[in-house]
Formats: C-alpha cells, structure tokens, sequence
C-alpha cells in the first residue's frame, strides 16, 4: 500500500514538472513576442518621426505607449 502512495505522488510529481516545462516555455516564448512587439514599434516610431532607432525621443514615445496600455489592460486582466 505504502509503495502504491509513492508511486502515485511520484506520478503526480513528474506531471507537476511537465506542466511547470510548459508553462516556462509559454512564458519564454511571450518573452519572446513581447520584445519582437517593441523592436517592431520603435522601428515605426522612428521612421514616422524620422529620428534614429536609438535616439532618446523613441525610447520616450515607446515607453509612454508601453505604460498606458499596461494601465488600460492590468496585468491580472489579460488574455490568452
């Protein structure tokens, strides 16, 4: 009986690691789409108001459009 417990949390344990390997390389890959977004934007933002990729101006734009749709759309209320 005792070995039948073990085996089971065992099992239980394995699923546990493959949910959590999933869920990492979900959180991986919206990493991944996220920072693909921003590069994606700042190219817009400096091609519409004709300044370099790298300037301050673009990194400024970017970040206000970045928190007001954080602040529209809070974290805890996001969809898949």
């Amino acid at each position: 009986m005792e070995t039948l417990t073990l085996s089971l949390l065992y099992k239980k344990l394995c699923n546990a690691v493959t949910l959590a390997d999933h869920a990492t390389q979900k959180a991986i890959f919206c990493y991944c789409q996220f920072g693909k977004a921003l590069i994606q934007r700042q190219g817009e933002i400096a091609s519409e108001k004709h300044v370099d990729l790298k300037s301050n101006t673009v990194s400024r734009i970017l970040n206000i459009e970045v928190k007001a749709q954080l602040s529209a759309h809070p974290y805890g209320a996001t969809t898949s």
